[in-house]
């Protein structure tokens, strides 16, 4: 284990034990250099749940008054939060690309442009289905993001379509068992019975049927 790896896997630590707002800032502010995507999308939620509580108000600043957000620190982490999509594609999971898109939502309602950046970078950078994966995590009613994540939504289920059905002579490599369980899943949340690209996914189910678990 290298000792990068143990410098994120320490801070990702921090994040995650600060129980107030400017706790959180302080272990991001010291360790911005270091972070990495994971630590970017760990912060971005943990932030998102301290700054709001379960009625989705200002939460407490520790305790007694309302919390008053760095919003320079916000924006910075959420435009990190962009570049690291970009440079470590390698590490973007359908479950750190939910989160990041709810928790830059939740963070900044009215920066649509930023949100589209970031949302780009996943369209850009990762797979398909794991983009699908994540809008289907997501509200259309999702402040900043409605009018966003219901043309993503669009966009996503023709491209998944036309990758289908363009890689059908190669589909073993292209179109793994997750794949198909991700877009299959998200179709099924997103209430879309769309008859042409569930064709496409019943036409992928032959040739992988063995590799997918019970």
């Amino acid at each position: 284990m290298s000792s990068k790896f143990r410098s994120n896997v320490a801070i990702n630590k921090q994040l995650v034990a600060a129980q107030a707002v400017e706790d959180l800032f302080s272990v991001l502010r010291s360790s911005w250099n270091d972070l990495n995507l994971v630590n970017c999308v760990t912060g971005l939620q943990r932030l998102a749940k301290l700054a709001f509580d379960k009625d989705g108000q200002k939460g407490s600043h520790r305790g007694s008054t309302r919390t008053v957000l760095d919003q320079d620190l916000t924006l910075s982490l959420l435009e990190l939060t962009a570049r690291k999509i970009h440079s470590e594609s390698e590490n973007c999971e359908p479950r750190h690309l939910s989160g990041a898109l709810w928790a830059a939502a939740k963070l900044s309602a009215g920066s649509e442009e930023l949100l589209r950046a970031v949302y780009q970078g996943i369209l850009e950078k990762c797979p398909i289905s794991n983009a699908l994966w994540a809008t289907a995590k997501l509200s259309p009613a999702t402040p900043g993001l409605e009018s966003l994540v219901i043309n993503a939504r669009t966009a996503l289920v023709r491209t998944v379509q036309a990758s289908i059905q363009k890689n059908l002579s190669s589909v073993k490599q292209d179109w793994s068992p997750q794949a198909v369980s991700n877009v299959t899943w998200a179709l099924g949340s997103l209430g879309l019975a769309d008859r042409e690209l569930i064709g496409s996914l019943l036409g992928l189910l032959p040739s992988r049927v063995e590799e997918f678990n019970t």
